[in-house]
Order: structure tokens, then sequence, then C-alpha cells
């Protein structure tokens, strides 16, 4: 048994190591072990830094860091001060932009091709207290990835905000809560006027206040991608907003579900919902232009499109019928062939205008008449003598093509000269008329190319 005397304890201070040897492990590791003991890092070097900046400041240049912060550091930018990212690799563990205190509010701006990497939380603003704005400004561009971000409740004079331009990118790997302010007749907002925003989890709107606390979203000129979709939890529908100018809101997860708290305007933009792994619920919203693209059910809940509802991929609408404005379109831009449904081409309320644009052909499932423009881009029209589709009296055919035509019969109201875009089996084989006598007139035409017995080939229009 080893006395106490052949024990040796080596301890290294910075990193509180202590090490338990016996003479026997000398002779053929002592050297070896000091070195190793040498060549350790001061753990205190490794521990996370917290930078606070507290005047305006460039990230190359901010005296508030006694070194450039790592992956590891966090960082608060507090007493109303900007600090700029003018590096394009600036990375930190977390980030404050303003913190709870009278008069503590924070901002970040990025120079045109900066990148901030924050690895998880952005938290804008404080809890409590008045004045502790949090604000990002991406107006000359730049690129902000971040693990989630959240709006911090706020009090008085508080009003969180992002605002972006063109050129500018923000990635959220994870989710957003956005509340609603803590106090009346205050705005929180993510402006996308430019660039893009994409959020992999889910946007979610928070709030139980029914007084003047609004959180909002407005997409100017941008585009929002809200992959992991969009819930509204709240009591009051005009305090949670999503707000649409020209830009493009592309929605997936399991899309919006309809809610007295939330409310989604669009003037003259886009949404999308786009997901292929989930059915999604379409929000009860109007939309201008309206896309369910992807895969799977897309079911509709009483949505109303004003300008053009396009089913692309392979989605399917299910639900409720659409409200179609006075000149909506209706469009087909599918992915592989399609067959129209009564839940978007319902006979109580078609669409003014058609648009055919699937190289893979659609086919009519009902009889339909439309009174506007029947747009032939991409594909054929597959019809029967009971799927008709009629033309009213002052439609009109814009296209038609050998890659675009009506297989099948076509009807048109009216009495102005016409050019039925009939074809059949990859012929383009139009037909015309003449004025008929009467408004009320109605003619149809299909050609039919076929190879009977004893004939080497029979091509022949059909009229009623």
């Amino acid at each position: 048994m080893e006395q106490a005397s052949n024990l040796f304890f080596l301890t290294h201070k910075n990193n509180s190591m202590t090490v338990l040897m016996t003479k026997r492990l000398i002779g053929f590791g002592l050297k070896s072990l000091f070195l190793s003991l040498l060549l350790l890092p001061n753990l205190s070097t490794l521990k996370a830094a917290i930078y606070i900046v507290n005047t305006d400041s460039d990230w190359s240049t901010a005296t508030a860091f006694t070194a450039t912060p790592t992956a590891a550091d966090d960082i608060i930018v507090t007493a109303g001060a900007t600090l700029t990212i003018d590096v394009a690799d600036a990375v930190c563990a977390s980030m404050q932009i303003g913190i709870s205190g009278n008069g503590t509010a924070g901002t970040i701006s990025f120079n045109a091709g900066s990148q901030l990497t924050v690895s998880g939380l952005i938290s804008l603003g404080g809890t409590v207290n008045n004045n502790n704005t949090g604000t990002i400004t991406m107006t000359a561009g730049g690129t902000l990835v971040c693990g989630s971000l959240t709006y911090n409740l706020g009090l008085n004079n508080t009003a969180n905000v992002i605002n972006q331009g063109a050129g500018s990118s923000i990635t959220v790997n994870g989710m957003v809560l956005l509340n609603q302010p803590g106090s009346n007749n205050e705005t929180y907002t993510w402006n996308v006027g430019g660039g893009t925003a994409t959020v992999s989890g889910l946007i979610n709107f928070i709030g139980t206040s029914s007084m003047n606390r609004i959180a909002q979203i407005v997409i100017g000129a941008g585009t929002m991608n809200a992959n992991g979709g969009i819930s509204f939890v709240g009591v009051t529908a005009a305090n949670q907003v999503i707000n649409i100018g020209t830009g493009t809101l592309n929605i997936g997860g399991s899309g919006i579900a309809t809610s007295t708290a939330g409310t989604l305007t669009t003037t003259a933009g886009t949404v999308d919902y786009n997901e292929s792994v989930v059915a999604q619920i379409v929000g009860a919203y109007s939309y201008n232009n309206l896309i369910l693209s992807g895969a799977l059910n897309k079911t509709i809940t009483g949505a109303t499109v004003t300008g053009t509802l396009s089913l692309q991929g392979t989605a399917t609408a299910m639900g409720t019928s659409p409200t179609y404005a006075a000149g909506a379109t209706l469009e087909y831009a599918g992915s592989a062939a399609q067959t129209t449904s009564n839940v978007e081409f319902n006979s109580a309320g078609v669409p003014t205008n058609l648009t055919l644009n699937n190289a893979n052909g659609v086919t009519l499932h009902a009889a339909r008449s439309i009174s506007g423009t029947l747009s032939l881009t991409a594909g054929n029209l597959i019809t029967t003598a009971a799927n008709l589709l009629t033309l009213g009296s002052a439609a009109v055919v814009v296209g038609g093509s050998k890659d675009s035509f009506i297989d099948g019969p076509i009807a048109k109201e009216g009495n102005n000269v016409f050019l039925f875009p009939t074809g059949n089996l990859g012929i383009y084989a139009p037909i015309g008329i003449s004025p008929p006598s009467l408004i009320t007139d109605v003619f149809q035409a299909e050609y039919i190319r076929a190879t009977p017995p004893r004939q080497t080939r029979h091509r022949y229009w059909r009229w009623d």
C-alpha cells in the first residue's frame, strides 16, 4: 500500500483541476502531464461574456466589446444606443434590444452586405417600465439569422419594431412570439417593406386585451415565408393584424385557423398556402390573390377572393366555396392533371374569368358558365356534352394554340363574331362564326378527329 508521502496533488488554478498521482506514475507520465496542464486553457476565457452596449457604436469598433464577441456571448443594447452591424461575420448567443427600465431603448442597424447570426433568442423591448423600445433597422439591406424572436410586452411609450428594406433578409430558425403591447394606444410592428423574412417555426400572436394594443406584420413589397404557420390567440381581431400591400405571404404548417383574435387584409398582394406535408386550413379572410399550392387538402373556411384563386402543385380545395368578387379569376396551374370541383368552381358563385395554365390538362367536372375572359395558356380543358363550358355574351377568349385548347364541346352565347378554340388529339382546329341574329342565341362547337373503320382519316366539327 502506498504511503501518503508518495502522493502528489497538482492543482491548475485557472480551471480548479486537481490531479492525484503516485510516484509509480512519475517515471513515464509526469512530463506529459505537466505539458498538458500548461496547455490547458483558462476556463475563465471560455465562459460566456455579457456585453452591454450603451453608446452608439459600430460592431467592428464597439468599445463595449473587450474582445470580438463569439457565438457563446450575450449582448444587450440599451440606454438609447444604436449598434450598427458593419461586418459580414458578426455572431453572438443572444441579444436583448432594449431592456426593462425607464429610458432603456436600444437599436441595431444593418449596413448593406452585413450579417449577424444569433444562435439563440433575440428579444425586443423590456417587459416592464417605460420607453424601452427595441428596434431592428434593415432599410439598407443586410442579413439577420437567429434561433427565435420575441416582442416583449412592454409598457408606456414602447413601440417594438423591425423595419426591412430591399435586399434585407431575416431568417428565424424557431418560433416568433409577437405579444400585444402592455399599454393602450401602442403598436408593435414587423414591417417587411422589402426583402425577405423566413420563419421556420410558428408565428404566434398573443394578447388578451380588448383595448387598442396592436401587434402587426405589414408586408409592403417584400416576402414573408411563414413556414410553420400562423396562430392568433386573443380576444379582439383589430389588435392582431397581418396587412399585405403588394408583397407575398407564403404560409406553411397547418395554415391559419380562423380566429376572432386576428385580421388578415390584402390590398394587391398574394397569400400562398404552400404546405406539402400536412393539410392546411385557409383562414376566412378576404384575399386579393390566393394560391393553394404544395400538396394535400386545403380546407377553405369562408374566404373571399377579389383577384385570382390559383390551384397549383397537387393541392386540392376542400370545405366551403369561396366568394368571388366581380372580376375575379379562377386559375388551374397544377403540376399534374387536375379536375375541377364544386368547391372552387361552384355553380352558385362562379368566377368571372377562367385561366387554364396546366400543361397536363384539366377536366371539367360539371356544366359551368363564365361571363369574362377564358385564358388558354397551357394544357387542354376536357369537356363533354354533360360537362359543358358556356361563355356568356360578353365573354372573350385569350390565347388558344396547339398547346392549349378546348378538347370537347364549348358553347357561346350572344350575337358577336367568335372563334371557338377547339381541338382534339393534339390538333388545334379553331372554327369561327359570323355575328348571330340575336344576343340570346347560343352556338355550340366541337372538333372531332377520329379514324372509323374503312376510313384513313376522319375530321369534322359538330355544331348545335
